[in-house]
């Protein structure tokens, strides 16, 4: 398992060196962050176990502005090793603000048939709880709050997984969405930390 983990984490940083530029490295504060998610990939249940990592859930990656949450989940699509697809949550908002509530469903439920079933796609909603609440003419709405409570049922009724960013902790989030969704975001995901000091990457 060890070259395995070498493998993709090679894997990994080979994609972020060629999205981000031969200076691409995972910092060391980083590491514990890398070593979760690689391990997620490989499904390597005995380690994940030792990690508190829960296969059959998704991975919502907390920490600072600018520490890296967004490029390793984008990294992550570059190579294939997660198969999602990852939405802004403000363009969810904006979408929501033309189109109206028909965008939550849409990303609550995001799917497509094949043959005579259906497929729930696997989304990664990034940077939750910078969308604010959103008017569709006269009425208000927090989109993501919706979106991530019909995800849940997604979770619940076809194992659906959903993977997120959010520069918020666990009690920010039930500041910004009330305790419901903290608690279905426990049952959803992998709650998953930078370091508070890990550095701002874009800066």
């Amino acid at each position: 398992m060890i070259n395995h983990f070498k493998s993709i984490y090679q894997c990994l940083l080979a994609a972020g060196k060629k999205k981000h530029g031969e200076q691409f490295q995972f910092d060391e504060i980083d590491m514990p962050v890398v070593e979760k998610v690689v391990f997620y990939i490989l499904r390597d249940e005995p380690k994940c176990k030792e990690l508190g990592i829960v296969l059959e859930k998704g991975i919502l990656l907390t920490g600072p502005v600018g520490c890296g949450k967004t490029s390793l989940f984008k990294i992550i699509k570059a190579v294939n090793a997660i198969p999602i697809q990852i939405f802004p949550a403000q363009e969810i908002a904006r979408e929501f603000a033309a189109q109206g509530f028909k965008t939550i469903d849409k990303y609550g439920k995001l799917k497509y048939s094949k043959g005579n079933n259906w497929i729930y796609n696997q989304i990664c909603i990034d940077d939750i709880g910078s969308e604010g609440n959103i008017s569709y003419y006269k009425d208000s709405c927090n989109v993501i709050e919706e979106v991530l409570i019909t995800r849940y049922d997604q979770f619940i009724d076809h194992n659906v997984k959903t993977f997120g960013t959010s520069n918020f902790n666990a009690d920010e989030i039930e500041e910004r969405y009330g305790l419901r969704v903290r608690s279905r975001c426990k049952e959803m995901f992998n709650l998953i930390a930078f370091d508070k000091d890990s550095r701002n990457k874009r800066v």
